[in-house]
């Protein structure tokens, strides 16, 4: 028993590692999960592992990794479709053990907390990079590029906005920080730029206030106020100005290339219809072979939209089980929702699930993995508040 409870305790520190580094470093997420599995793998061995499995999400999950998997079996290159199918595997993973792991109301709203300082953090290093540089710049803090940040950007925000508008008996120093993690990320995501993310956090808010019964004059107070400060933005930067109207010009630069790439990603899939080049495969074909002799950017490693990513890697096979992972997730939070409006935290993974399918349309997040580890942890959050709210419910009857 006291080896149960150390392991108990040594997740749960983990996992707080894990949150706290979910914004600024991969390494740091790697580290942790990987220790996290190695310890759930001695509970299993002492046979005091107990876990829980939604079997809608058991289901969905299985039929995903299935069709990539046949994909991964026909690819041009498997080792590499291997490494990309791995990879998936293990941040679906994160899902299932903080189902099993996440036991009460606290530890939840702990790693929420954790999520948030993790996001201000990279806030804090963003802007330094932002008033550092030249103007017109578009701040990355710990990530890569503009769009990886813009995406932590929108999910961080998204949850501390659940928090500040639904949780109910939110201690104040708690909501004051939610309150200035969203503050803090929507300066950030204006200056940041990236206008599939603008478009995403619309969406949010759309969704939001559409479902949200009990909140909704609060939702359109929040729109308001952001509307008029992204307004004034726009209203004194020239540069935010020109993003924002290269939203619906075609013959912008990044907007006539991704045509061509959408373009060149549909070729791709008319020669590989069933299972496609194989996960991981794009890059090579599209740069090699299928890109447009119009193309003036070369390297690209996604068409920059996650289901012509799933088309041309996966083919039909593969996207019929995307696709089904994706309507399942929005299927069970909406109604999860609906059905229990005290579990915020449904609401929270079904509108980060929505900012992750719009932003897609127009940039690449599903195979980024900090992006998706995040996303993953997020989901696991809301079923394991669905654990914990069913079993508080249980003791009370």
């Amino acid at each position: 028993m006291q080896m149960n409870h150390n392991i108990d305790k040594a997740i749960k520190y983990l996992f707080m590692v894990f949150a706290l580094s979910a914004c600024i470093s991969t390494a740091g997420t790697s580290i942790a999960l990987c220790l996290i599995i190695l310890f759930m793998i001695i509970r299993y061995r002492l046979k005091s592992f107990n876990l829980v499995l939604e079997a809608g999400l058991l289901r969905a999950v299985s039929l995903f990794l299935g069709t990539m998997l046949i994909a991964v079996l026909f690819s041009q290159n498997i080792r590499l479709s291997l490494d990309v199918f791995q990879g998936h595997i293990l941040r679906i993973l994160i899902v299932f053990i903080a189902a099993a792991t996440i036991r009460s109301r606290q530890q939840i709203l702990l790693l929420v907390i954790i999520l948030a300082i993790s996001i201000n953090i990279d806030n804090i290093y963003a802007a330094w990079q932002y008033f550092k540089n030249p103007a017109g710049y578009r701040p990355v803090g710990f990530n890569n590029n503009a769009t990886f940040y813009a995406t932590h950007l929108l999910e961080i925000t998204i949850i501390s906005l659940v928090a500040i508008v639904d949780c109910k008996n939110l201690l104040p120093r708690y909501r004051l920080l939610f309150s200035m993690t969203v503050g803090f990320s929507f300066v950030m995501l204006v200056l940041n730029q990236t206008r599939g993310a603008w478009l995403a956090l619309a969406a949010v808010f759309f969704a939001y206030g559409l479902i949200n019964r009990q909140h909704w004059r609060k939702v359109i107070v929040l729109v308001l106020i952001m509307s008029f400060g992204f307004g004034t933005a726009l209203a004194v930067s020239p540069s935010l100005q020109e993003r924002f109207t290269s939203i619906t010009n075609v013959k912008h630069e990044t907007n006539t290339e991704r045509i061509l790439m959408w373009q060149s990603s549909l070729e791709i899939f008319k020669d590989y219809p069933l299972t496609g080049v194989g996960p991981g495969g794009f890059y090579y074909y599209y740069n090699q072979v299928y890109i447009s002799p119009l193309a003036k950017e070369q390297g690209h490693t996604s068409p920059h939209n996650n289901l012509l990513l799933s088309l041309t890697e996966t083919g039909i096979i593969g996207i019929i089980g995307l696709l089904y992972l994706w309507g399942y997730l929005l299927y069970f939070f909406a109604r999860d929702y609906w059905l229990h409006p005290d579990r915020i935290w449904s609401l929270a993974a079904l509108l980060v699930t929505v900012a992750i399918l719009v932003q897609g349309l127009t940039d690449h997040n599903f195979q980024n993995p900090s992006i998706m580890r995040l996303y993953w942890f997020i989901i696991g959050i809301a079923f394991a508040a669905q654990i914990v709210w069913d079993c508080e419910s249980y003791k009370e009857s």
